[in-house]
């Protein structure tokens, strides 16, 4: 491929979800310490786990732990909570050597909490809830999380269903410094915020989908924002992808947008396209990778088949990130398993492997390699690259 990065597809994520679903959850108190010289586990959230009241799973090695906003002593659980819709961990936000995690709960009180969970020697130790200022019902807070880096950790919290203006479901995105006892200021962009392009419409649901670039910039904190719902003029739910730079040299936000062009590796916006639906961010030593899911792009005459667009950053440099279009990648291409099929929705979801010891692209680099989720589909796809 050329760019030399490689695209697995990845379909059994619903059974494994529903595996996770049947653990029992255990008292925070029985965590395994993760801190200087132990192992660190995986965070996994569950969060439609008993009616929707959620959970956490952390794994290290063969041992799974299966944990809840009670059994973490953050509330009682209650159906709809979701609890684990967003997770981030392990990190260190609080510089003492210790696992830290994130989980975010849309459903908490009806507008959403992001809890922060700091580790300790002992197991899970401090722990506190950040809220939206000025919650209210239906904001869905904490429905996504991401971390960046710009003198210290950032976290990034979407909430997709706040009304902005008259605006329903418009959508904001939220952030803030994570402290040992608590948040710093938290601090509410939306697409009515001056500099930030766009503006709040019905249903857009700005912040569904999140990431950050890495390396950061040293003076600037960036994040990429998937807003699949987005209307392209008359065209319905074609979707874009705004970089936004939350803090910088200029001391206020920006932002720049990437949509489908007319000579774009995927041609021009279509109506249902849903560009934005999932972003990856990778890293190659050199520059950034910028994966963005469209589900619903049709390919030939199979609809909602599903493709993925590659970016890189164009200069290489963490204190000036642009990205420009370079690929589009469906089941058709090269090295890419299994046919493009209608409604494979190929593109639904993204994770970034980062240096895959299988080596996915065979370029023998460090480039980053992506799985991609295609939920749709239906028939088995042979791990051997098909082409």
């Amino acid at each position: 491929m050329g760019i030399g990065t490689a695209i697995t597809a990845v379909v059994a994520v619903a059974a494994t979800l529903l595996a996770l679903a049947s653990g029992t959850p255990v008292p925070a108190a029985a965590l395994v310490p993760s801190c200087a010289g132990s192992p660190y586990p995986s965070v996994v959230g569950v969060p439609l786990l008993d009616g929707g009241r959620g959970g956490i799973e952390l794994r290290t090695g063969y041992n799974r732990q299966v944990l809840t906003r009670s059994s973490l002593g953050v509330g009682v659980r209650a159906p709809g909570d979701h609890f684990g819709a967003a997770v981030q961990g392990p990190l260190d936000v609080d510089g003492d050597d210790c696992l830290d995690f994130l989980v975010g709960a849309p459903g908490v009180g009806g507008a959403g909490v992001v809890y922060v969970f700091s580790g300790s020697p002992a197991g899970v130790g401090n722990a506190y809830a950040v809220r939206l200022p000025h919650p209210r019902p239906g904001d869905q807070f904490g429905y996504s999380l991401t971390v960046g880096y710009s003198a210290g950790p950032v976290v990034v919290a979407g909430a997709p269903g706040r009304d902005v203006g008259g605006a329903a479901d418009a959508g904001v995105i939220a952030w803030f410094r994570p402290g040992a006892t608590g948040p710093g200021e938290v601090t509410v962009l939306s697409q009515a915020t001056a500099k930030v392009a766009g503006a709040p419409e019905l249903g857009d649901r700005f912040g569904e989908v999140l990431s950050t670039p890495f390396p950061q910039r040293e003076k600037a904190l960036d994040v990429v924002v998937g807003v699949p719902r987005e209307d392209v003029g008359a065209i319905t739910d074609a979707g874009i992808v705004e970089q936004v730079t939350l803090v910088g040299d200029g001391g206020g936000p920006s932002s720049s947008v990437y949509r489908q062009r007319n000579g774009g590796p995927l041609g021009v916006p279509e109506r249902g396209d849903r560009f934005g639906s999932a972003i990856a961010i990778g890293d190659d030593l050199d520059a950034n990778t910028l994966a963005v899911g469209a589900p619903g792009e049709d390919v030939g005459t199979a609809s909602n088949a599903g493709a993925v667009d590659l970016l890189t950053d164009e200069w290489g440099d963490p204190d000036d990130v642009h990205y420009v279009h370079r690929q589009a990648v469906t089941q058709h291409s090269e090295r890419v398993p299994g046919r493009v099929e209608a409604g494979d929705g190929f593109g639904t979801s993204l994770e970034a492997t980062f240096y895959c010891p299988a080596d996915m692209d065979g370029s023998g680099s460090s480039s980053a390699d992506f799985a991609v989720g295609a939920p749709g589909r239906t028939s088995a796809i042979s791990p051997t690259p098909a082409r």
